[in-house]
C-alpha cells in the first residue's frame, strides 16, 4: 500500500463488505425482505468489494 490512508480505506471497505455480507445472509431468511431489498444489499456489498479490488490493484503496483 502506498500510504496509511489507503490502508485505512482498505480496512473500512473490508469491514463494511463483511458486515453487509452477514446482514444479507440473515436478511434472506427474514420475511420483511423482498427481492428488491436483497438486490439493494447486493449492490451495496458489491460497491465495497469493488473498492477492495481498486485498493488491491493499486497495491500490486508496489511490488
Amino acid at each position: 500500500m502506498n500510504s496509511t490512508i489507503e490502508a485505512e480505506i482498505f480496512e473500512q471497505h473490508a469491514l463494511e463488505a463483511a458486515f453487509l455480507w452477514s446482514y444479507r445472509d440473515a436478511a434472506v431468511l427474514a420475511p420483511l425482505y423482498d427481492f428488491e431489498s436483497l438486490g439493494e444489499l447486493d449492490e451495496r456489498t458489491e460497491a465495497y468489494v469493488d473498492g477492495l479490488r481498486l485498493v488491491c490493484d493499486a497495491g500490486w503496483g508496489d511490488l
